[in-house]
This record gives structure tokens, C-alpha cells and sequence, in this order.
């Protein structure tokens, strides 16, 4: 990042340090004109990108409509449904494990890992 900062000063000096009307000894350019510079271009893009996303800004309004239908999302019935059950089926699952000794708590969660593991390999497979 550092190096591309130094490549656009170092394109820009002579622009900047050559006063108005006299161009440098070496290089015969029309006035008003850069030099021929990758990284002056880049920046150059990326200005010209980002002004373009700025102007768009005010505009995102438009995009209420496609938020206000994705707000209904598919899943919602089944979040409706799982958050009471769960809620309401807590209380049971602390009393099992406070009913269990500590090593079949240790057994019983590691066999729960590794069905969520095994089950998240079978999803990256099929």
C-alpha cells in the first residue's frame, strides 16, 4: 500500500513542482495532460468508482420494496415454532444433565459433536 502511495507522489511531483507554462526538459507533453502512469490510472478508476457509488447513496430507497419482501422469510414459520419449543423444553434437558453423572454428560455430547460433525461433512459432500 505504502509502495503504491510512493509510485502516485512520485508520478505526480513533476506536475505538480513544474510551473505553469514551461514544461520539463525531458518530456514535451500538451498541457493539461498526465503522465503515462499504471498506478496514477488505477487510483484514477478507483476515484471515479467510488464517486459513482457516493452519488448513489441517496438513491437506495429504491430497493425498500425488494427489502419489505424478503422481511416475510420462509423460515419464519419455522422459527415461530422452534423458539417456543425450545424455551419450553430447556428446563428438561438441565434436569437430565444435572441427573447425569459427569462422564456419561461427557460421553453423550461428544457423540452429539460428532453427529454435527459427521452431518456438516455430508453437506460439503453432497
Amino acid at each position: 500500500m505504502v509502495h503504491r502511495h510512493l509510485t502516485l507522489l512520485l508520478c505526480l511531483v513533476p506536475v505538480l513542482v513544474t510551473p505553469q507554462g514551461t514544461p520539463p526538459p525531458s518530456v514535451q507533453q500538451p498541457a493539461g495532460t498526465l503522465p503515462d502512469c499504471p498506478e496514477l490510472a488505477r487510483a484514477l478508476t478507483a476515484v471515479v468508482r467510488n464517486d459513482a457509488r457516493l452519488r448513489d447513496w441517496p438513491q437506495l430507497g429504491r430497493y425498500r420494496d425488494a427489502n419489505r419482501a424478503l422481511a416475510l422469510h420462509p423460515d419464519a414459520k419455522g422459527f415461530a415454532i422452534m423458539a417456543p419449543v425450545s424455551s419450553f423444553t430447556a428446563s428438561y434437558g438441565a434436569r437430565l444433565a444435572h441427573a447425569m453423572q459427569r462422564r456419561q454428560l461427557e460421553i453423550a455430547f461428544g457423540i452429539f459433536l460428532w453427529l454435527v460433525s459427521a452431518r456438516l461433512a455430508a453437506s460439503l459432500v453432497w
